[in-house]
C-alpha cells in the first residue's frame, strides 16, 4: 500500500485519542501531555475516555462525532478493535495508531479483523504495540517516548520502545535535532518499507536512521531502500546476528549461509549503510546531522606519503569520482612544496615531515584553484 494515507499520519488536520483505555491513567497522561505540548495546530479531541483534560472537548464514543479526526491515537485493546476501526473509518478517519507502552502481540485473529475493518477505507494502521509517532515539524507527539525531540532532518525507524527512547535520550544529549520518530510495533500494516517510501519524498528530511531485527516483505522493502538511497543517506542497524538460526540446508552453501549474511548482502545491495554498534549508529548520525555535504565534483587529494595518497586515488577511482586538474599557477605555487622528485599533480606527496604550515599552504593554494571543488 506504500504511501497511500500517511499524509493523515504525520500531517494530520485534527487528533482523536480514542478509548477505552487498556493502557493505564499515567500512560494517558503522558499522551495528553505530549500531545498539548507539541503545539500542533491540529486539534485533539478525546473520543470514549473517562478523562477530563482543560481545553480538550472530549465525547462519550465515536458514534457521538460530529466529524471524525484524521488521526487516531487508540489506547483500545485488540478485542475492540475491529469495530472502533470500522467505526472511525466509516466517518472519514484515514490513519490510526495502536498505543503501547512496550511490544505488544495481539492475536492473529483479532488483527486479521482489525486490518479487514480498515481495508475499505484505506485507513492506515501504526501498530499494534507501537510507542506512538513524533513529527516535531508539525508540533505532534503522538507517544509515549520520554524524550521530546527538537526539530533536525534526521528521522528514525524502530520496532522497539526501548531503541526508540535510547535513540531521544542521545538526541537530546548531543542536541541534533529530528524529522520524524516512528515505533513500528507489530508492523500489521505500516512498515519499514512504506516509511522509506515516504522519507525519499520528505524534503524535511536528509537522512534515515533504521533500527531492523527482520523483513518480513524482502521485495517491498528492497524497492524502497534503493529508491530511498538514492536520495538520502539510509543508515541501518540490524542486531540479533547471535540469534539467527544457522543455515541446515543439504547443500554446502546452505551450510555455510547465515541469515545475517543475507540480510548484509541485501544492505549492501540496496546502497544502505550498515553499522554494527549502537555508538556506530549514533557516530553515524552525528556526522549526517552536523556535517553539510558540499556539491563536489573534482577533489584535490595530498598526503605525506604516496601510499595513504594512492589509497585515497584508487578509493575515488572505484566511486567513479573525478579527480582535479590543476591550473598552471597552481602548479607553480606548489613546487616548492611538494616532496622532492614528485611530480605536481593530483594525487599530491608532502615529505614525510611535512610541518603543519606546509599542510596549511598546501590546503590554501589548491582551494584557490578554481578547478578543485574539494580537497582531502
Amino acid at each position: 500500500m506504500t504511501i497511500r494515507n500517511l499524509e493523515s499520519l504525520f500531517s494530520p488536520k485534527s487528533i482523536g485519542v480514542v478509548g477505552p483505555d487498556r493502557i493505564g491513567r499515567r500512560a494517558i497522561e503522558v499522551l495528553l501531555d505530549h500531545l498539548v505540548a507539541g503545539k500542533s495546530r491540529a486539534p485533539v479531541e478525546l473520543i470514549g475516555l473517562d478523562v477530563d483534560r482543560e481545553g480538550l472537548n472530549a465525547v462519550a464514543s465515536v458514534e457521538a462525532l460530529a466529524r471524525a479526526p484524521d488521526l487516531a491515537v487508540c489506547v483500545a485493546g485488540p478485542d475492540e478493535a475491529p469495530a472502533l476501526v470500522a467505526a472511525l473509518g466509516a466517518k472519514g478517519t484515514r490513519a490510526i495508531i495502536f498505543l503501547s507502552q512496550g511490544y505488544q502481540a495481539w492475536p492473529a485473529e483479532a488483527l486479521t479483523a482489525t486490518l479487514r475493518a480498515a481495508r475499505p477505507f484505506t485507513m492506515r494502521v501504526l501498530g499494534p504495540g507501537s510507542l506512538g509517532l513524533i513529527a516535531p515539524h508539525v508540533g505532534l507527539n503522538a507517544s509515549l517516548a520520554r524524550e521530546a525531540p527538537k526539530t533536525g532532518e534526521l528521522a528514525v525507524i524502530s520496532r522497539s520502545a526501548g531503541f526508540v527512547n535510547a535513540t531521544l535520550a542521545w538526541a537530546r544529549e548531543h542536541h541534533v535535532g529530528l524529522s520524524a520518530v516512528v515505533s513500528l510495533g507489530q508492523k500489521a500494516d505500516i512498515d519499514i518499507g512504506d516509511l522509506l517510501d515516504w522519507f525519499a519524498g520528505d524534503y524535511r528530511t536528509r537522512a534515515v536512521l533504521v533500527h531492523v531485527e527482520t523483513i518480513s516483505t524482502p521485495q517491498k522493502f528492497m524497492s524502497a531502500a534503493r529508491a530511498c538511497a538514492r536520495s538520502k543517506p539510509v543508515i541501518v542497524m540490524r542486531p540479533g546476528a547471535s540469534r539467527d538460526q544457522k543455515g541446515v540446508g543439504v547443500t554446502h552453501s546452505g551450510r555455510l549461509a547465515t541469515i545475517d549474511a543475507v540480510y548484509d548482502a541485501a544492505f549492501q545491495r540496496a546502497g544502505l549503510v550498515r553499522v554494527d554498534a549502537v555508538d556506530d549508529l549514533f557516530d553515524a548520525a552525528e556526522t549526517i546531522s552536523k556535517v553539510k555535504p558540499g556539491a563536489s565534483r573534482h577533489l584535490a587529494i595530498f598526503a605525506n606519503g604516496r601510499s595513504l595518497a594512492t589509497i585515497a586515488a584508487d578509493k575515488l577511482e572505484s566511486l567513479k569520482g573525478s579527480i582535479a586538474r590543476l591550473a598552471p599557477e597552481t602548479v607553480d605555487a606548489l613546487k616548492s612544496l611538494v616532496r622532492a622528485g614528485t611530480d605536481v599533480a593530483i594525487p599530491l606527496v608532502l615529505a614525510d615531515d611535512a610541518p603543519p604550515e606546509v599542510i596549511a599552504q598546501t590546503v590554501t593554494v589548491l582551494a584557490q584553484d578554481p578547478g578543485v571543488d574539494a580537497v582531502l
